[in-house]
């Protein structure tokens, strides 16, 4: 997600000089929204280990498939 917001961002601040600073800012949201979903998604990890003693980590997702990754 936050590769193609600053694909996006690139592309308006290139198109449009006046929205360089408000891009810079959605970008910086954009990677601070995506640090904190990993460490929610961590946070999880380590929910599901102490309560089930089983290590979730590094597991693909069984929704995907190596044709889609």
């Amino acid at each position: 997600y936050h590769a193609s917001v600053i694909s996006h961002m690139m592309k308006a601040m290139i198109e449009d000089k006046a929205v360089i600073k408000r891009s810079v800012s959605v970008m910086s949201v954009s990677y601070q929204l995506e640090r904190i979903a990993d460490l929610a998604n961590n946070i999880c990890e380590d929910v599901v280990f102490m309560v089930d003693a089983e290590v979730i980590r590094h597991h693909r997702n069984p929704y995907f498939n190596e044709h889609t990754m």
